[in-house]
């Protein structure tokens, strides 16, 4: 169960203030016979139920491929890597990642890419450890720099990519 920020507990922890910018897609081989880039199938997440996910071991990532994705066939990996390539090698037929990671695969091999439609939307949360004297420094600074990017527009142009 996803909690909200405020309900998060850290007695060793320092949290800046949160912000949303980044969804999650699913990613999927565009040499795949029955998904690819340029078939029709390839055009909703719904298309992908029934089909082979690949989830990263111990991610965020499991809960929505069981929601999104209630008939399919679940396979773990241990890493981004070893998800891509049971991608380009049609072990799985899709799988999940954050959209800053799908669009860094697709860029890297144009054999991978993501239907740019989000499943979910969720918040990047950037903690820091009070063990360490500068944290307290950092976590201002961060604060400022987010502040100063809502303001000037920044942080709204950022959504919008």
């Amino acid at each position: 169960m996803k909690k909200n920020q405020k309900d998060r507990h850290c007695d060793n922890c320092c949290y800046p203030r949160f912000f949303s910018f980044f969804a999650v897609n699913i990613l999927f081989s565009s040499k795949h016979s029955d998904v690819s880039a340029d078939s029709d199938k390839a055009t909703e997440y719904t298309d992908f139920n029934e089909k082979k996910i690949g989830i990263k071991t111990s991610s965020a990532f499991e809960e929505p491929a069981f929601r999104f994705f209630p008939d399919s066939e679940y396979y773990y990996y241990d890493s981004t890597s070893d998800l891509a390539a049971a991608l380009i090698s049609n072990k799985i037929d899709g799988s999940l990642e954050d959209e800053p990671v799908a669009r860094m695969l697709n860029v890297e091999n144009n054999s991978i890419s993501y239907l740019n439609k989000p499943i979910i939307k969720d918040d990047y949360s950037f903690v820091f450890t009070k063990a360490d004297p500068s944290s307290e420094k950092y976590v201002s600074e961060f604060n400022i720099m987010l502040a100063e990017m809502k303001e000037n527009g920044e942080l709204e142009q950022l959504k919008l990519k």
